[in-house]
Protein backbone atom coordinates (compact mmCIF):
# COMPACT_ATOMS: atom_id res chain seq x y z
CA UNK A 1 0.00 0.00 0.00
CA UNK A 2 1.23 3.48 -0.89
CA UNK A 3 0.91 4.95 2.70
CA UNK A 4 2.95 2.01 4.23
CA UNK A 5 5.67 3.12 1.62
CA UNK A 6 5.27 6.41 2.27
CA UNK A 7 5.99 6.03 6.45
CA UNK A 8 2.98 6.63 6.88
CA UNK A 9 2.07 3.45 8.92
CA UNK A 10 -0.62 4.20 11.54
CA UNK A 11 -2.79 5.42 8.08
CA UNK A 12 -1.59 2.22 6.38
CA UNK A 13 -3.03 0.00 9.62
CA UNK A 14 -5.99 1.82 8.97
CA UNK A 15 -6.78 1.10 5.78
CA UNK A 16 -6.09 -2.81 6.24
CA UNK A 17 -8.53 -2.44 9.26
CA UNK A 18 -11.10 -1.52 6.90
CA UNK A 19 -10.48 -4.09 4.35
CA UNK A 20 -10.99 -6.74 7.72
CA UNK A 21 -14.17 -4.95 8.14
CA UNK A 22 -15.48 -5.81 4.88
CA UNK A 23 -13.76 -9.34 5.32
CA UNK A 24 -11.93 -10.82 8.59
CA UNK A 25 -10.07 -13.34 6.59
CA UNK A 26 -8.39 -11.14 3.56
CA UNK A 27 -5.09 -12.95 3.85
CA UNK A 28 -3.11 -9.84 2.30
CA UNK A 29 -4.35 -7.58 4.55
CA UNK A 30 -3.75 -9.81 7.60
CA UNK A 31 -0.12 -10.30 5.94
CA UNK A 32 0.63 -6.71 5.59
CA UNK A 33 -0.38 -6.32 9.40
CA UNK A 34 1.77 -9.22 10.49
CA UNK A 35 4.41 -6.79 8.97
CA UNK A 36 3.49 -3.71 9.76
CA UNK A 37 3.53 -4.18 13.23
CA UNK A 38 6.28 -6.17 13.52
CA UNK A 39 8.25 -3.54 11.38
CA UNK A 40 7.00 -0.76 14.49
CA UNK A 41 7.61 -2.80 17.15
CA UNK A 42 11.25 -3.07 16.25
CA UNK A 43 11.51 0.29 15.52
CA UNK A 44 9.86 1.62 18.71
CA UNK A 45 10.91 -0.74 20.77
CA UNK A 46 7.58 -1.75 21.56
CA UNK A 47 6.37 -5.04 22.72
CA UNK A 48 2.98 -4.25 23.08
CA UNK A 49 3.26 -3.64 19.00
CA UNK A 50 5.11 -7.05 19.00
CA UNK A 51 2.16 -8.55 20.27
CA UNK A 52 -0.40 -7.06 18.28
CA UNK A 53 1.66 -8.90 15.22
CA UNK A 54 1.51 -12.17 16.59
CA UNK A 55 -1.81 -11.84 16.39
CA UNK A 56 -2.06 -11.05 13.09
CA UNK A 57 0.79 -13.33 12.19
CA UNK A 58 -2.04 -16.08 14.28
CA UNK A 59 -5.15 -14.91 11.41
CA UNK A 60 -2.69 -15.00 8.41
CA UNK A 61 -1.70 -18.54 9.45
CA UNK A 62 -5.28 -19.70 10.34
CA UNK A 63 -6.56 -18.63 6.88
CA UNK A 64 -3.56 -19.27 4.39
CA UNK A 65 -1.43 -22.05 6.49
CA UNK A 66 1.29 -20.13 4.78
CA UNK A 67 5.25 -20.91 5.72
CA UNK A 68 5.81 -16.99 5.78
CA UNK A 69 3.54 -16.22 8.73
CA UNK A 70 4.85 -18.89 10.80
CA UNK A 71 8.23 -17.26 9.94
CA UNK A 72 7.40 -13.63 11.22
CA UNK A 73 5.76 -14.94 13.74
CA UNK A 74 8.55 -17.13 15.04
CA UNK A 75 10.53 -13.84 14.85
CA UNK A 76 8.00 -11.75 16.93
CA UNK A 77 8.40 -14.48 19.35
CA UNK A 78 12.30 -13.99 19.60
CA UNK A 79 11.30 -10.34 20.79
CA UNK A 80 9.19 -11.43 23.23
CA UNK A 81 12.06 -13.69 24.48
CA UNK A 82 9.43 -16.74 24.06
CA UNK A 83 11.91 -19.00 22.25
CA UNK A 84 10.62 -22.39 22.71
CA UNK A 85 7.37 -20.86 20.56
CA UNK A 86 9.71 -19.48 18.08
CA UNK A 87 11.90 -22.63 17.64
CA UNK A 88 8.06 -24.12 17.11
CA UNK A 89 7.14 -21.83 15.06
CA UNK A 90 10.28 -21.94 12.62
CA UNK A 91 10.36 -25.94 12.44
CA UNK A 92 6.66 -25.59 11.11
CA UNK A 93 7.84 -23.21 8.09
CA UNK A 94 10.46 -25.30 7.36
CA UNK A 95 8.31 -28.25 6.91
CA UNK A 96 6.12 -26.12 5.31
CA UNK A 97 8.66 -24.40 3.01
CA UNK A 98 12.11 -25.97 3.15
CA UNK A 99 13.28 -23.06 1.42
CA UNK A 100 12.28 -20.92 3.88
CA UNK A 101 15.71 -19.21 4.33
CA UNK A 102 14.75 -17.07 7.87
CA UNK A 103 13.08 -20.02 9.39
CA UNK A 104 16.57 -21.22 9.19
CA UNK A 105 17.96 -18.19 10.85
CA UNK A 106 15.54 -17.49 13.05
CA UNK A 107 15.50 -21.35 14.48
CA UNK A 108 19.11 -20.83 14.71
CA UNK A 109 19.12 -17.72 16.76
CA UNK A 110 15.89 -18.94 19.04
CA UNK A 111 18.04 -22.21 19.97
CA UNK A 112 21.51 -19.97 20.46
CA UNK A 113 19.35 -17.74 23.24
CA UNK A 114 18.47 -20.83 24.53
CA UNK A 115 22.19 -21.97 24.90
CA UNK A 116 21.32 -25.03 22.87
CA UNK A 117 24.45 -24.12 20.52
CA UNK A 118 25.21 -27.33 19.26
CA UNK A 119 21.51 -27.50 18.11
CA UNK A 120 22.07 -24.02 16.93
CA UNK A 121 24.73 -24.67 14.19
CA UNK A 122 23.14 -26.72 11.83
CA UNK A 123 19.50 -24.71 10.90
CA UNK A 124 22.37 -21.39 10.47
CA UNK A 125 24.55 -23.38 8.28
CA UNK A 126 21.48 -24.30 6.42
CA UNK A 127 20.86 -20.70 5.84
CA UNK A 128 23.73 -20.20 4.43
CA UNK A 129 23.75 -23.06 2.09
CA UNK A 130 20.44 -21.50 0.68
CA UNK A 131 22.26 -18.15 -0.18
CA UNK A 132 25.28 -17.36 1.13
CA UNK A 133 24.92 -13.71 0.18
CA UNK A 134 21.25 -13.22 1.22
CA UNK A 135 21.91 -12.01 4.63
CA UNK A 136 24.54 -10.96 7.19
CA UNK A 137 22.47 -12.66 10.21
CA UNK A 138 23.41 -15.82 9.83
CA UNK A 139 26.72 -15.32 10.18
CA UNK A 140 26.54 -13.45 13.22
CA UNK A 141 24.64 -15.86 14.74
CA UNK A 142 27.39 -18.73 13.73
CA UNK A 143 29.91 -16.26 14.92
CA UNK A 144 28.40 -16.44 18.12
CA UNK A 145 27.65 -20.11 18.18
CA UNK A 146 31.44 -20.75 17.61
CA UNK A 147 32.38 -18.60 20.40
CA UNK A 148 30.55 -20.23 22.67
CA UNK A 149 31.89 -23.70 21.18
CA UNK A 150 35.43 -22.11 21.65
CA UNK A 151 35.92 -22.62 17.86
CA UNK A 152 37.51 -18.77 17.55
CA UNK A 153 39.05 -19.43 13.89
CA UNK A 154 35.02 -20.47 12.43
CA UNK A 155 33.68 -17.62 14.17
CA UNK A 156 36.33 -15.02 12.68
CA UNK A 157 35.50 -16.29 9.63
CA UNK A 158 31.86 -16.48 10.12
CA UNK A 159 32.34 -12.53 11.12
CA UNK A 160 34.44 -11.80 8.14
CA UNK A 161 31.53 -12.99 5.85
CA UNK A 162 29.16 -10.92 7.83
CA UNK A 163 31.35 -7.85 7.11
CA UNK A 164 31.20 -8.95 3.11
CA UNK A 165 27.77 -9.13 2.91
CA UNK A 166 27.26 -5.82 4.90
CA UNK A 167 30.10 -3.46 5.36
CA UNK A 168 28.50 -1.02 7.92
CA UNK A 169 27.35 -4.22 10.65
CA UNK A 170 27.53 -3.02 14.15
Amino acid sequence: NCLERCGKLKESIDCYQRVLEIDQEFAPALRRLMYVYSYMSNREDDLEKCRKGILYATRYIEVSEAAEGYVERGNLYIDLYELQKAVEDCKVAIELDPEAYYAYNNLGCALLKLRRVEEAVTPLEQAVALDPDKDHLPYLNLAECYILKKEYDKAIRAYKEALRIHPNTD
